[in-house]
């Protein structure tokens, strides 16, 4: 996220929040002060702007809470108000305001600000983790598996550390590398699965020595999880009830540990799948690997506007990128997404089926950007592509951004990839 706009005056918030876009930022507007603290530390905006006076916290306050906040430390804060007295203008100034502006704004130096306070410099691909004399992360994630249906078998796996606690995002083949070590220290374990594909649970075998080392795992998903416990316990017989509880998600929020809470989101692809999103101290990593964004030539529902609502201000989305956007363009049918389809996509017959329920590039760049998410990593790119040709994808995606001057940092997921959150 590039701008955070508290301001009850919807037309200041609308004016301030065009010269941002004109500039390239993602911008987000509030119409009060209303847990905007907590809103800043979620989102974790490079520039605040704010009123004074609003109902919820007032923007001196905000102003000092957010320079009192390490975590927010390379967050700047403008304050623009009706007040043009001069004590206003020295408390906002005391209170670390990097700029103070009276209303009528003047257009030509608040542009002049952002863009002192945001060179293009700094909005080149941002460094996320710990920077040196930086704050530590709040986690981190390890992709073991992203490869799309090919000459192998597809395997989604994405292992996420708080600290000694571990959540398992889709249990592919590759988690055999991750079991290959010792178990986390906290032995109660999440297993998420995105949907209930053989892909997503290749890798259940795999669990046999850390189930054997004391570990107890709470497996959730979509839709009826009957099947799924008997899948389990074909790949791992003898696993008791003791070690092993299967739970059914519906969309909305779930609290995987009082610090670490979990959101589901139905995507958009065929039979019962999911993305999901994990927030913890004020960051947060959002996860959907199978999933087709409306393109705008086709016809448009709700969807993508859910999609950006759910990402909003995430640090890290791994998003489905299956497709180069050339071949998403010239897909056989253009088809509009959501009538029912086979689970198994690489057996359809019909042109154009397997490019149903998966995106393309731009397509998760523009929702990124939408979202104000901080880094995008395109997720399972077929298995037609060889290293360059999602090199060039990536490429291409980040030359775009960069005409733009979005902080947006994009990069195609890699086995043995490590995330900073």
């Amino acid at each position: 996220m590039d701008m955070m706009i508290f301001d009850d005056d919807p037309y200041a918030g609308e004016l301030i929040g065009t010269i941002g876009e004109e500039e390239g930022l993602s911008v987000e507007k509030h119409l009060d002060g209303v847990g905007a603290l907590e809103k800043v530390r979620c989102a974790r905006p490079r520039v605040v702007v704010t009123d004074i006076m609003m109902p919820g916290m007032d923007g001196i306050s905000l102003c000092r809470a957010v320079r009192a906040d390490p975590v927010l430390a390379s967050t700047q804060v403008i304050v623009c108000s009706g007040k043009q007295f001069d004590e206003d203008r020295q408390r906002a100034l005391a209170a670390g305001a990097a700029a103070y502006f009276t209303k009528p704004l003047e257009i030509a130096k608040l542009r002049e600000t952002i863009a002192r306070l945001l060179p293009q410099a700094n909005l080149a691909v941002p460094v996320l983790g710990a920077a040196a004399g930086g704050p530590a992360p709040a986690f981190r994630a390890k992709v073991w598996g992203c490869r799309s249906a090919g000459a192998q078998a597809a395997s989604h796996c994405v292992c996420v550390e708080f600290g000694s606690r571990l959540v398992i995002l889709d249990a592919g083949a590759e988690l055999a590398g991750a079991t290959a070590g010792p178990p986390p220290a906290d032995r109660q374990l999440w297993l998420l699965l995105s949907r209930h594909h053989s892909d997503n649970m290749a890798g259940f075998p795999a669990l046999a020595p850390w189930l054997q080392q004391g570990c107890v795992l709470r497996v959730a998903g979509p839709g009826d999880m009957t099947e799924v416990g008997s899948v389990f316990v074909s790949c791992l017989p003898g696993t008791g009830a003791a070690q092993a509880q299967f739970y059914q998600l519906s969309e909305g929020p779930f609290q995987l540990w009082p610090d670490v809470s979990l959101t589901a989101l139905l995507a958009n692809h065929p039979g019962a799948t999911m993305g999901f999103r994990l927030d913890h101290r004020g960051h947060s990593l959002v996860y959907c690997p199978a999933s087709q964004l409306e393109d705008p030539d086709d016809v448009q529902t709700d969807f993508n506007e859910k999609m950006a609502r759910f990402a909003r201000g995430a640090d890290v989305l791994l998003h489905d990128a299956r497709f180069s956007d050339e071949d998403f363009a010239n897909r056989p049918g253009r088809e509009p997404s959501g009538g029912v389809l086979p689970d198994d996509l690489s057996t359809a017959g019909s042109p154009g089926r397997e490019f149903q329920g998966h995106s393309c590039p731009w397509l998760a760049v523009d929702l990124a950007l939408k979202a104000g998410v901080r880094r995008l990593i395109l997720f399972q790119p077929d298995a037609r592509y060889g290293p360059p040709e999602v090199e060039a994808m990536v490429r291409a995606c980040r030359d775009r951004l960069k005409e733009s001057r979005s902080s947006l940092r994009v990069d195609a997921a890699e086995a043995g990839q490590v995330l900073l959150v």
